[in-house]
């Protein structure tokens, strides 16, 4: 895949809280892979990678419509997707991680969902219709990525995240349903934990 100029589009699971809450407005992945496919220009391919806890959920003939595609290659979904993330053109998905991720390292983002928290960035190109894909895949492709700008950018973006979370309690916030005892947390704690 070095060698590959590829836009990465990582699958999420389905159902799922990410998609069908936060990407409430475009959850059809396929569709998706479609206009990028379809508006990619010919030296660029697509590696979509199938969500670990998705395997065996969909039916067959999902993969075999991605595959029919000709520039749409399957990643192995045991490889980590940081990798694809770091060596690819732009991260592709209505929401997840990976994006998120992506934006962060300054890498550019095509996001299907207007709910996404990272589109106000510079490097991340909201597709508003279906005719967006093609402007969007000239810009990613025909630019040098990540830039100096969008580096900085998705740093100040991370380091705003970091500043806007907040520790959970440690690890005594959690307990162990097998090994539970109420009884060994005093209504303080148990305050805390609600």
């Amino acid at each position: 895949l070095k060698d590959k100029k590829y836009i990465y589009f990582p699958l999420i699971a389905e159902p799922e809280i990410a998609l069908h809450g936060i990407a409430e407005d475009f959850f059809f992945q396929l569709s998706a892979i479609n206009m990028i496919s379809r508006d990619l220009p010919s030296d660029h391919v697509i590696i979509v990678k199938e969500h670990l806890l998705a395997l065996g959920r969909r039916p067959k003939d999902f993969y075999n419509q991605i595959v029919e595609l000709k520039n749409v290659f399957i990643g192995d979904p045991l490889d980590l997707g940081i990798s694809y993330i770091k060596n690819s053109k732009a991260v592709a998905c209505a929401t997840g991680t990976a994006a998120w991720e992506a934006a962060a390292m300054g890498i550019p983002v095509i996001s299907f969902s207007k709910n996404n928290c990272f589109n106000f960035l510079d490097h991340v190109f909201y597709v508003n219709n279906s005719d967006d894909t093609k402007n969007i895949l000239n810009i990613i492709c025909k630019n040098s990525w990540p830039s100096n700008k969008s580096k900085k950018d998705g740093e100040a973006f991370y380091e705003s995240s970091i500043q806007d979370s907040f520790d959970i309690l440690g690890k005594d916030a959690f307990v162990s349903w097998s090994k539970s005892d109420t009884k060994k947390y005093s209504d303080d704690k148990r305050e805390k934990l609600a």
